[in-house]
């Protein structure tokens, strides 16, 4: 998958799209980044966590941003429509409102804003490029 413009209705629920839904029929954490929400796995979630506590531990992050990644992140049950509810502060930071963009499909999808696609830099673009290229993808 690449990406899907997917609807927000008027409760703040995002339609998440059909061909990821079961991979959050164990729960679903979103987790807010600058740019985007990341939505992982609950064992996605887990491996990130430990990831994140062992860089705290080796003294590669302090404990304010680890406690500040934690802090900002919540679990909210996908409903049996496939819908899950973006808390309102997300969708503000976001500017989220009738839609999104849901793309990924790794470690975690991320919701970014409608035009986001439209909106990374070039350099960016190019950066990837060179790094497929490189890697003989």
């Amino acid at each position: 998958m690449s990406h899907s413009l997917v609807k927000i209705d008027d409760k703040g629920r995002l339609v998440l799209p059909a061909a990821h839904r079961s991979r959050y029929e164990e729960g679903a954490i979103l987790s807010f980044r600058n740019d985007h929400i990341a939505i992982y796995e609950p064992v996605e979630w887990d491996s990130f966590v430990l990831q994140l506590r062992d860089n705290r531990i080796n003294g590669q992050m302090t404990r304010e941003f680890f406690n500040w990644v934690l802090m900002n992140t919540c679990d909210p049950k996908v409903d049996s429509a496939g819908r899950v509810l973006l808390p309102t502060y997300m969708r503000e930071a976001l500017k989220l409102d009738r839609e999104a963009l849901v793309g990924g499909n790794f470690e975690y999808l991320g919701i970014y804003p409608p035009d986001y696609v439209t909106t990374i830099s070039p350099r960016i673009a190019e950066q990837a490029n060179d790094v497929i290229n490189r890697l003989g993808l």
